[in-house]
């Protein structure tokens, strides 16, 4: 099985599914003042790139250019969501059980 981070990952029928959808990426990176921020992006795969779509005066590209060098960390998560019925449950333990 290949390795979290492994360009094999890639050749994963879902991951393959995911690189070829319409739908827009979500890009997550530190505003300015260092709160995260995620935002959909438009995205094309030619294979080897991952080219991102965003118009040229986009605030993200300011952020993201003042630290071209930047190394990014990340963690995804995914799993089932259930509806919480009790106003007094956490919003993050119901979409964490």
């Amino acid at each position: 099985m290949a390795q979290q981070g492994s360009l094999e990952l890639l050749n994963d029928p879902v991951a393959k599914a995911l690189l070829g959808s319409a739908n827009p990426a979500r890009l997550a990176y530190t505003w300015m003042d260092g709160s995260p921020r995620v935002v959909p992006i438009w995205f094309h795969w030619t294979g080897d790139q991952l080219v991102l779509g965003s118009p040229p005066k986009a605030p993200k590209l300011r952020v993201l250019a003042a630290d071209p060098g930047r190394r990014s960390r990340s963690m995804a998560m995914s799993g089932r969501i259930r509806s919480c019925s009790s106003a007094d449950e956490r919003v993050w333990r119901c979409l964490m059980t």
